[in-house]
């Protein structure tokens, strides 16, 4: 059993970024942030999709503020990092951002 001050990070696989499934992701985001917020951690997500990120994706993904954020009216970032149409770099990188920044 691990505990929470030894979770890094939440890493969001998908094949795919269709419309509909983009309120999947973001109430993954939510949820994870606040309970990240509430244990007092602070636990990164990050997003990898084997398609590219359209460009609204971006805008939603990147620029997107924690829900309660908003009610604690600070910005806190929902997506740390997005990857997609990933290699094995892309994921060292995000392993090694994960757990060393």
């Amino acid at each position: 059993m691990f505990k929470a001050r030894e979770v890094k990070a939440f890493i969001s696989v998908k094949v795919s970024n269709r419309p509909d499934r983009r309120y999947q992701a973001l109430y993954e985001t939510a949820m994870i942030k606040a309970i990240s917020y509430t244990s007092g951690q602070m636990w990164k997500y990050y997003m990898i999709t084997a398609e590219d990120f359209s460009n609204s994706d971006k805008r939603i993904f990147s620029q997107g503020i924690a829900p309660h954020g908003i009610a604690l009216n600070q910005d806190l970032k929902s997506v740390d990092n997005m990857y997609s149409a990933y290699n094995q770099q892309d994921l060292i990188n995000l392993v090694e951002d994960a757990i060393f920044l």
